[in-house]
């Protein structure tokens, strides 16, 4: 794989056949036959391409070869796993159908994004992207009849709510799962969870279009807002797979057409531009991505991007698996990754009082004294925060005594 026409030093050949993979470039098989001339551990390709959430674009580019490159057994087994993804997938798209048209034929509007919406607009096949759930963009009015609805078509949550909790929530503006056996709906008042700042507010209903899955149209995030969405999801996730950034290659690559002052204006207007500029800046350098002239000084010209360019494709191409997750570690990310001053103070506020259901199991209030939970979230992350270090020392110390006996 090339890095800016020049070789990425240290990378291994089976991290080279899964980049080549998932690129956009010209001539990626002769690439990859290139590569697989070379011994192979297939073990790890099949790790790797697991680990980063891409190996049906790995069986794809593999079964493309024009000659038998790929020992049979180790393509047999490629095959089986895609064959498992694509029917999951299927069934997922299924049951999406079955979701939107109860919510439409009860006068609700939703709009699908990340997960299933992706693998049909960036890539054009439902096979291709592997996911977990299904997201839905949700009018925070409709809320209250969303939750109702799923109840009674025998949808659950991990959290239950009561009439009072249900106002609440929609004022709090949280992400909301139901689950339905193997099925997770994650409903979403905005793009990404937190203040209304990085909302867009009612532009992205403005400018949903649709795409066909299954014969039958679905409502969709523009390309522009979706490849927004892309890149705060993968700051929110500091970077750690290679999915997201062949979702954004895949996606503009699509998208020829694509409105880039648009794209650009919004980012700006949320406080992302900076998000933006490095999911490009990645997926250039990993994928091959061309952008159109300005874009790529764009992104070239914020010594901040190239710092962390260079620090999480390092990640990547190492499969560090350390770094530390949770909501507060998704939350600094984002805070890091802001324009400017403004946009983070209000996303750090809406983190630290918006309350949660943690918050509401921690200390459970009467009704009328709700607004008080504005004061107990910041009172239960400190409490939280001051115990971790003893709560490790503790697992430390229990670690030991195990290991004596």
């Amino acid at each position: 794989m090339r890095k800016d026409g020049e070789e990425v030093p240290g990378l291994s050949p089976e991290m080279d056949v899964i980049l080549c993979s998932i690129g956009v470039g010209k001539n990626r098989e002769a690439a990859i036959g290139k590569i697989l001339k070379n011994d192979i551990n297939w073990m790890k390709v099949k790790k790797n391409a697991l680990s980063h959430n891409v190996l049906p674009l790995l069986y794809g580019a593999l079964k493309n070869l024009g000659e038998p490159l790929v020992p049979q057994g180790e393509m047999s087994q490629i095959k089986s796993i895609y064959r498992n993804i694509a029917l999951k997938n299927l069934r997922h798209a299924q049951n999406l159908h079955r979701v939107i048209e109860l919510l439409s034929a009860n006068g609700v509007s939703v709009i699908a994004f990340k997960g299933l919406a992706l693998s049909v607009q960036a890539y054009g096949d439902l096979s291709l992207r592997n996911f977990c759930d299904l997201d839905l963009l949700i009018h925070t009015k409709d809320f209250c009849k969303i939750y109702e609805l799923l109840t009674d078509a025998g949808f659950r949550s991990h959290f239950p709510l009561t009439n009072r909790m249900k106002r609440y929530w929609m004022v709090f503006r949280r992400d909301f799962e139901f689950i339905d056996g193997t099925n997770i709906l994650d409903f979403h008042h905005q793009m990404t969870q937190g203040p209304r700042r990085i909302s867009l507010k009612e532009k992205t209903w403005q400018n949903q279009c649709t795409v066909e899955l299954l014969s039958r149209e679905i409502p969709v995030l523009s390309p522009e807002h979706s490849l927004l969405s892309i890149c705060i999801h993968g700051t929110k996730d500091r970077w750690r797979t290679l999915r997201v950034i062949a979702d954004i290659s895949h996606l503009i690559s699509r998208h020829p057409g694509l409105n880039w002052k648009t794209l650009v204006s919004d980012a700006k207007e949320i406080g992302c531009l900076r998000m933006l500029c490095v999911g490009l800046r990645l997926s250039r350098q990993v994928c091959g991505l061309e952008l159109p002239d300005g874009i790529p000084e764009l992104v070239q010209k914020d010594r901040k991007v190239r710092e962390l360019v260079s620090k999480y494709l390092h990640r990547l191409l190492i499969i560090e698996r350390t770094g530390k997750t949770g909501k507060l570690y998704e939350t600094l990310a984002l805070i890091q990754f802001m324009d400017s001053f403004g946009p983070r103070i209000k996303y750090l506020c809406y983190f630290a009082f918006t309350p949660t259901p943690q918050d509401w199991k921690f200390i459970k209030l009467p009704g009328c004294m709700y607004p008080l939970y504005y004061l107990i979230r910041p009172f239960r992350l400190f409490v939280k925060l001051i115990s971790r270090p003893f709560f490790s020392i503790f697992l430390a110390a229990n670690k030991n005594e195990q290991n004596q006996q």
